[in-house]
């Protein structure tokens, strides 16, 4: 079940919330319910310009793989709770048309619990997978698209820095096998434009 409610304080200051509920019955009997708010307060002065505050809490469950093999290899367990995570972000947008840009500059806090890891244990008749602590991070992710009609740029960047961590794969700021720093560039160009159809050549680098 969702519900969500817009209301205008003025043309320019709006306030959009809502609320969700889950509820699962797993195949073993278990049974898993979660309530998910999220509010943002958005800034919407000009076509050209805003910027929005937001706070969300969402959750995923645990797929059920890890929850239902049996394999001593990667051994499920049917206890596995769903992941958490509350987010904070403030976000900027806007549009430059003399240059044909926009751009989007996205601040954000994620609080991550119950995060389902690889348990350390050598036992092969323990489960594989656990819910184990929590991770805080911080980070900046940076867009920008120029567009005219018959060609495309759009280029990203993402920071991504650890405060901190129990129970998983972190140190130094820095989370094992996940780089800081991420970036990718996709350029198109339109080759036909005949009628109904239209025929792009697209390339990307990561």
């Amino acid at each position: 079940a969702f519900i969500q409610d817009k209301n205008y304080f003025t043309q320019q200051f709006i306030l959009n919330a809502g609320l969700r509920f889950d509820n699962k019955n797993r195949a073993n009997g278990n049974n898993v319910s979660a309530l998910s708010p999220r509010v943002a307060l958005i800034y919407f002065p000009n076509e050209k310009f805003s910027t929005k505050l937001s706070y969300s809490r969402a959750f995923v469950d645990a797929p059920y793989y890890t929850r239902h093999n049996t394999s001593n290899g990667a051994r499920g367990s049917e206890d596995l709770m769903p992941e958490y995570m509350n987010a904070i972000q403030l976000d900027f947008m806007g549009k430059i048309k003399s240059w044909h840009l926009d751009y989007d500059v996205n601040i954000f806090y994620n609080h991550l619990t119950d995060i389902v890891v690889n348990n350390p244990s050598t036992d092969p008749s323990t489960p594989k997978y656990i819910n184990s602590g929590s991770l805080k991070v911080a980070g900046a992710e940076a867009e920008i698209g120029f567009r005219i009609p018959s060609f495309r740029i759009d280029a990203n960047m993402t920071y991504l820095r650890p405060l901190e961590a129990e129970g998983y794969y972190y140190n130094d700021h820095q989370i094992y096998s996940i780089p800081a720093f991420t970036t990718n560039l996709t350029c198109s160009k339109r080759l036909l434009n005949s009628g109904k159809h239209l025929l792009w050549l697209a390339a990307g680098l990561k």
